[in-house]
């Protein structure tokens, strides 16, 4: 919890706002907001998109549960996703690739193991690095994301994403 504290209040927030956020997310199913994205991915595709998922934290559950829950998805990028392994029995329909961070506290290896072992053709990266490290904005405040592991996860998923979906 320190380092939430630190974090949000370096970018001005207060711990008040951050559990006042968590508090209202803790009230949405997973289940409503897989079907807030199913209802934008109608959309888009009716617009004659070609539409993928790509989530960080919680928005990484919900890329792995839209890739088994959701049809007709190019591709689902999920970086650091808590719930997917509690999940790991959904099917993907579409091409996935999970990014995971080794010494993340809030995700043990045991996670994303779990994971691996249920879906050993779903591509997994592991990166010396904690929770967030692809978040930019915390670059330049700490020492969570040195440039290089946010530069080569997203290599590694536009490069994913072409070869698999195409360009979006």
């Amino acid at each position: 919890m320190g380092e939430i504290v630190t974090l949000t209040a370096e970018d001005g927030h207060t711990l008040a706002a951050y559990l006042a956020g968590h508090a209202v997310r803790m009230k949405i199913p997973l289940a409503d907001m897989v079907g807030d994205i199913r209802a934008a991915v109608r959309v888009l595709e009716g617009a004659g998109h070609k539409v993928g998922v790509v989530g960080y934290c919680l928005g990484g559950s919900l890329a792995w549960l839209s890739a088994a829950r959701i049809d007709g998805l190019a591709g689902t990028v999920g970086y650091y996703g808590g719930a997917i392994a509690e999940h790991a029995q959904g099917k993907p329909r579409c091409p996935v690739l999970l990014h995971w961070g080794e010494t993340d506290q809030s995700i043990p290896p045991d996670h994303w193991k779990t994971v691996s072992t249920a879906h050993p053709d779903v591509p997994m990266h592991v990166y010396p690095a904690g929770h967030g490290f692809n978040a930019t904005s915390v670059e330049a405040t700490t020492s969570r994301a040195p440039s290089w592991r946010a530069r080569g996860p997203w290599k590694s998923s536009s490069g994913t994403w072409d070869r698999r979906a195409g360009p979006c």
